[in-house]
């Protein structure tokens, strides 16, 4: 692997004659003399671990995002459509104020408020079970900020 950032090992197939399509990311490797880069438990990060560039269901479908980390990639939780939990501490921005869920199938997340304020995209088109938002202020016009075109049965704010 020499020279390179980091590598992907995934497979993609059709599911049915829908052209349904299912794609699962199998594997992710960073090479240990890089100088930028470092994987830990399914997720890639900056070498010093304050930036989240993509987490994966490798390590489990349970993801807490380590309080090291200060922003989060677009897209980065998108290799893997089914999670069980996932949990963002506070202080975490999105790098670039996009997505870091799309067409995600997620039964439990946890968000800062900071997400809610700053009114960025973070779901695209999930179904989502119990989103929870870490904020005393209940402004539920605010979700639509963050879910574009999302089914979340149950939004709790705390």
């Amino acid at each position: 692997m020499s020279g390179a950032c980091f590598r992907l090992f995934s497979y993609s197939k059709y599911k049915n004659s829908d052209r349904e399509f299912e794609s699962k990311l199998e594997r992710l490797e960073v090479d240990p003399n890089n100088k930028h880069f470092v994987s830990e438990n399914g997720a890639i990060y900056s070498k010093d671990k304050s930036r989240l560039v993509c987490a994966s269901t490798i390590g489990g479908k349970s993801f807490t995002v380590p309080d090291s980390v200060k922003t989060i990639d677009n897209y980065a939780f998108c290799t893997n459509l089914n999670w069980d939990r996932v949990i963002i501490p506070g202080g975490v921005k999105i790098n670039g104020g996009s997505k870091l869920f799309e067409g995600n199938n997620i039964e439990y997340v946890e968000i800062p408020a900071a997400m809610l304020e700053a009114r960025d995209t973070v779901f695209g088109k999930c179904n989502i079970k119990r989103l929870v938002i870490r904020s005393k202020a209940k402004n539920e016009n605010d979700v639509k900020y963050i879910a574009y075109n999302c089914n979340i049965e149950e939004c709790v704010f705390e």
